[in-house]
Order: C-alpha cells, then structure tokens, then sequence
C-alpha cells in the first residue's frame, strides 16, 4: 500500500512569528491530529537560512490515501487555511507539497 508525505512549509515574518506558532499548537494541529486522514505529524522549525526575513517552518504529515488527503485540503484543510490567511495575512506565507514515500 501506498504512503504518502503532505508537507506544507511556511514562512513567518518577525512580527508575527510568536503568534503564528501558538496558533499552530493551539488551532491547526489539533485540527490535523483530530483527522482520521493523517497521521505521525511533524512540526519542525527550518535550520537552513532562506535568505527571507523570517523564520520557516515544515509541517509533515502522512496519509495512506493522497485522494482523502486532497478532499481535507478541499474542505476542512481551506478553512484553516482561510482563518490563517485572514489572521496573518502576508505575514505568514506557505506552500505544500505532496510527496509519496519510497522507503
């Protein structure tokens, strides 16, 4: 059976980045962890510099189905999104990717 890696990585201005990591504990991953889509989630904080003002961080979570996994993104994923979005504006800025592990 396939397994798949969401990763999603953001970039969170100065200003906004105290902020932005409580609300990832206290509102987002609850909501990642409350799924039956995704499991071993991982936040980490990037170590490598980007050049960007900012700091960046990686959430990681894997799922069985990458099909269930782009209907959460489709429903309850773009809701937080949005909250997060509307919140921080162009502080906080992020990209996924989807990934399918090999080993």
């Amino acid at each position: 059976m396939a397994s798949y890696l969401v990763n999603t990585t953001f970039l969170a201005a100065p200003e906004a980045e105290a902020e932005f990591l409580d609300w990832m504990k206290s509102r987002y991953i609850p909501e990642v962890n409350g799924s039956d889509v995704w499991h071993s989630p991982l936040f980490n904080r990037i170590m490598s510099e980007t050049g960007a003002d900012g700091k960046s961080y990686a959430l990681q979570m894997q799922t069985d189905s990458l099909e269930s996994a782009r209907l959460w993104y489709e429903t309850g994923g773009a809701a937080l999104i949005q909250e997060m979005t509307d919140h921080f504006g162009e502080n906080v800025l992020f990209f996924i990717t989807e990934m399918e592990v090999i080993e």
